[in-house]
């Protein structure tokens, strides 16, 4: 269900588990992956009644078991829809749901509906999601060389990444590009998969 070269998911169609907006296709779609790219606006709304909407699925966790029928410390996370592993964590780790992740950053695009959807992306089979979203722009010194703002929103399975959001000047499209927006973020509000995240990240949402 993903591709190592690019660490992004494709569906059995061929398709790439992602949405994008602004007619902005990702780099790799050069490259022969098909991506989903809107003409025009894509609101936070419309990742989620897309017909075919990579976040449609809930993350199980289910404690281990050895091959004697004893229990092991460590839980797994599985996708619900494909059954894809997706971590392993000790039970203490607290698993936000993409409806959940989702949900922390709906109060933002409720309150600025006008600020489009620039990517809705899942990669390395479900074990990592993010949103970004163009908050802005501005030409360097009126020479053309125009640079846009993101805000992301970031959440992953497998402990690669904490569930952040965090403010570049890079679109998030692949793990790469994931990474270097993080990395080189003027803001980042991150939070640590502990059993109450869900509650800390609703208090501040």
């Amino acid at each position: 269900i993903w591709t190592m070269a690019h660490e992004i998911s494709v569906r059995g169609n061929g398709i790439v588990e992602a949405i994008f907006g602004e007619n902005m296709a990702p780099w790799w779609q050069k490259a022969g992956l098909t991506a989903r790219v809107v003409t025009g606006f894509l609101s936070f709304d419309d990742i989620f009644t897309h017909q075919e909407s990579p976040f449609n699925w809930t993350a199980e966790m289910e404690q281990l078991q050895y091959g004697d029928g004893a229990l092991s410390a460590q839980h797994g996370i599985r996708r619900s829809d494909t059954h894809a592993e997706l971590g392993v964590h000790s039970g203490n780790y607290g698993a936000i749901q993409p409806k959940d992740m989702f949900a922390f950053c709906a109060a933002f695009f409720r309150e600025y509906p006008e600020i489009p959807i620039s990517s809705a992306i899942v990669m390395q089979g479900g074990a990592v999601l993010s949103i970004s979203a163009k908050v802005g722009e501005f030409d360097i010194l009126n020479s053309g060389d125009i640079h846009s703002s993101y805000l992301s929103f970031t959440n992953s399975y497998n402990g690669r990444i904490k569930a952040q959001a965090s403010k570049s000047h890079i679109r998030h499209v692949c793990m790469n590009t994931t990474q270097a927006g993080i990395s080189s973020a003027d803001m980042n509000l991150v939070y640590k998969h502990t059993k109450n995240v869900r509650e800390r990240m609703s208090a501040d949402s």
